[in-house]
């Protein structure tokens, strides 16, 4: 009789609890997430299409494609399951230049199929869209064994960040709402910041039933040089919250003062005064190449003979300005005595160790050990003929180039060998390498489309710099004019994209890859009133 009243006392209290555990099951039958738990090449078993062409690595997804000859085109797929309001987030990333070439697609929900082609609501980043896109793009499948296994048509543009604000930076939260009443709401957000979203717009159409069992794919298109430019995490199928204004996502990996390792996105070694005279004063420059400020905290800057012995120091919680440069010296008040243009605010003064005068490395290292940055300098590197090797700076030619010790020179004679919290005097002339060469004209923008539609075969990649030398912006070797046929038809928008809110004359340097024999340059000017 005992054991009865205990077994009608439990199935009583398990009745009684059941209420509250449908909620729960239910709950988490509407967040859908991709498996993602294994590293490695995605399962058979949950993906779908070019699975060798991606790898999971700790939760994330990333392109890991053969290096195509020219372009490539990859798609992984997996099963979905929506809510009836779905809210879709995710986190993208990428290290290319967006363009016709580097693109990719977020592809969210089908909405509409007939036979072996398929219209998605997508994301899109490059692929002929100012910024950040929600797009409807048409999928054809191709048969088993094509390649690429897909076929895109782009369809009607719902959503468009035509500023391009959106992909300033090389990573972004995307946020992506649906419901019958509203539509379609797309929101942005910076990794690097505290979190906000910012609401891109909103799309009234199409306004319809999403099937509850779908797809979801993700789409990249790249170069030769990037086939593995692409990666997205956090990726999360949700109902759409109540709230008026959309939450913060988790973000179990904080990274407001994390560091974007991608070339231009960080604080950059650019100026060393490693020898200086005797009554001189050591120095390490930093800048800012950004459009934002950015901390010092998180970088700690490495000092010594070689990689295997140098010291570190920590620096300290100080914001460095957008396009601004910071000199860091043992004696702040002798660096100002030698270089009087300074002001007390460009110079920090910090614990540095003595720099070797005719060797060492300099470097800049994040929390977790990982260089960001770093030069090494070798006096045997300077030019020959000189009365003194003290005194002469090393500077960094270009900003966008981490890492390469061909990518310093010695400061020139006419900036006095130094140019402390200065643009370097290697970018007053960005073309004087090149100066007198037979190989290397000025021309117009037609004229250079023309000769590259006339060898099909050639190769090039651009720089684009201001009218004081400094690099902006430059692409990778590639093989179409997408780009420069872009600037030709819509110069004042493209030109928006890369140079901001800046105007007045620029000059597109193009170099020039034939088949065979060596490669020559193309100069255009450009004014952007």
């Amino acid at each position: 009789m005992t054991r009865l009243r205990y077994l009608l006392h439990t199935c009583h209290l398990f009745l009684a609890l059941l209420p509250l555990l449908l909620p729960v099951e239910i709950l988490r039958a509407q967040e859908w997430t991709p498996d993602l738990a294994q590293d490695g090449v995605p399962s058979a078993e949950h993906w779908r299409l070019d699975r060798n062409h991606f790898t999971i690595h700790e939760g994330k997804l990333r392109l890991h494609a053969p290096r195509p000859k020219a372009r490539g085109l990859s798609v992984l797929s997996t099963s979905s399951l929506l809510p009836e309001s779905p809210s879709f987030t995710g986190r993208i990333a990428w290290d290319t230049r967006l363009s016709q070439t580097n693109y990719s697609y977020v592809l969210l929900c089908c909405i509409d199929s007939s036979g072996d082609t398929y219209d998605y609501v997508a994301l899109a980043l490059g692929g002929g869209y100012s910024g950040l896109a929600l797009v409807r793009l048409s999928v054809q499948l191709m048969s088993e064994g094509s390649s690429p296994r897909i076929h895109l048509r782009q369809g009607a543009t719902l959503v468009e960040d035509e500023r391009g604000e959106t992909i300033q930076t090389s990573s972004l939260d995307y946020r992506v709402d649906f419901s019958k009443e509203e539509g379609w709401t797309l929101y942005v957000a910076s990794p690097k910041k505290p979190h906000v979203w910012h609401k891109v717009g909103v799309a009234n159409e199409p306004k319809l039933d999403l099937v509850r069992s779908n797809s979801f794919a993700w789409v990249c298109g790249y170069s030769a040089n990037n086939n593995e430019a692409w990666e997205l995490s956090r990726i999360k199928i949700t109902p759409v919250p109540k709230e008026d204004t959309p939450p913060s996502p988790d973000d179990e990996e904080p990274q407001a003062q994390g560091i974007d390792s991608h070339p231009g996105q960080h604080i950059i070694l650019s100026e060393v005064m490693s020898a200086p005279k005797t009554d001189g004063c050591e120095y390490i420059e930093l800048y800012n190449p950004t459009e934002e400020a950015l901390s010092l905290l998180p970088y700690r800057l490495a000092v010594g003979k070689d990689v295997d012995s140098f010291k570190l120091f920590a620096l300290p919680d100080q914001s460095l300005s957008s396009k601004a440069f910071l000199v860091l010296t043992k004696d702040a008040q002798q660096l100002l005595r030698l270089y009087p243009q300074l002001s007390s605010e460009e110079v920090l003064e910090v614990a540095l160790s003595r720099l070797l005068n005719k060797s060492g490395v300099i470097g800049l290292i994040d929390e977790d050990g990982k260089t960001i940055d770093s030069f090494s300098y070798d006096v045997s590197r300077l030019p020959k003929g000189l009365r003194s090797k003290r005194g002469i700076a090393w500077e960094r030619k270009d900003i966008l180039l981490d890492g390469e010790d061909k990518n310093w020179l010695p400061a020139r004679a006419k900036a006095g060998y130094a140019t402390p919290a200065r643009p370097n005097s290697c970018w007053s002339d960005s073309s004087e390498d090149d100066e007198g060469r037979g190989d290397s004209k000025t021309t117009t923008l037609h004229a250079l489309l023309q000769e590259l539609a006339t060898h099909p075969d050639y190769q090039h990649s651009w720089r684009l710099y201001d009218v004081s030398g400094s690099l902006i912006v430059q692409s990778e070797k590639q093989t179409t004019s997408d780009l420069l046929t872009e600037l030709s038809v819509r110069p004042f928008d493209f030109l928006a994209r890369l140079v901001g809110a800046r105007r007045g004359l620029f000059l597109l340097r193009v170099q020039i890859f034939p088949a065979e024999g060596d490669a020559f340059f193309r100069s255009v000017k450009l004014f952007f009133p």
